[in-house]
């Protein structure tokens, strides 16, 4: 199985270390910013590539700008600038 594809499922079981925060800082009142933090494993390869994969870019994590960053804590994060409030995030 193909490295990213073995992220990508791992990224899925990892999903219930999410965490999901909409921010008061929002671009209008129906908007706001959406900010993912994922643990991994401490058994994870060094300096992996995680990308994701939703309903919002057709649920192909090889779409480019959809890249998490490392963090500072050793999580990964993401966020989205401008989401909708209210609109469930399938992913």
């Amino acid at each position: 199985m193909p490295l990213l594809s073995r992220l990508t499922s791992k990224l899925v079981a990892w999903l219930a270390t999410v965490l999901i925060f909409l921010t008061s800082a929002a671009q209008s009142e129906n908007t706001g910013s959406v900010v993912l933090k994922v643990s991994i494993p401490e058994n994870t390869p060094p300096n992996p590539t995680l990308s994701l994969g939703g309903d919002f870019n057709g649920w192909n994590p090889t779409v480019p700008g959809f890249t998490l960053s490392p963090s500072n804590d050793g999580r990964y994060t993401f966020t989205f600038p401008s989401y909708p409030i209210g609109k469930v995030l399938n992913f």
